[in-house]
């Protein structure tokens, strides 16, 4: 008999799963049947990741503004 997988037919985002944690909620989530897409910041950790785990899975490069002041300004409203 087949062993269930628990996340067949789902889809997962992991976020910076490019190592550490979020790479291994990748790996579990995608043993358990899961389409993954791997979304990570540093474009060779999470390219590297998503072509270990083959099929069902999809490289999502992160960008972000360098300055945290661009990033705040950003999320302000444009009438303030």
């Amino acid at each position: 008999m087949a062993e269930r997988q628990r996340f067949a037919d789902r889809t997962a985002i992991v976020t910076g799963a490019g190592g550490g944690i979020g790479e291994a909620y990748a790996r579990a989530l995608h043993a358990e049947g899961a389409n993954v897409v791997i979304a990570e910041l540093n474009e060779a950790a999470g390219q590297a990741v998503a072509d270990s785990l083959g099929e069902r899975t999809l490289f999502c490069l992160l960008y972000t503004s360098p300055s945290p002041r661009d990033r705040t300004r950003s999320r302000m409203p444009s009438s303030a």
